[in-house]
């Protein structure tokens, strides 16, 4: 599994987030887990992601259910 870093945020509010790979951020706020992604590292240039933690885990349980019927 990929190590994550620990970077500042991309809007230069200061807040920590983890960096999936350059140039997608990410943390939880509360149930919910906001990404920042920025395709052309220009500060300002991001588009924000807020997915709620639980829509999140019923996708990854649809999705492995599928792996497993394709097995």
């Amino acid at each position: 599994m990929k190590e994550l870093n620990s970077v500042e945020s991309m809007a230069g509010t200061g807040k920590p987030y983890l960096e999936i790979i350059p140039g997608i951020q990410f943390r939880v706020k509360g149930t919910v887990v906001h990404f920042q992604i920025n395709r052309y590292n220009m500060r300002d240039q991001y588009v924000v992601v807020d997915v709620p933690v639980n829509a999140l885990i019923d996708a990854l349980d649809y999705i492995k259910r599928e792996e497993i019927k394709e097995c």
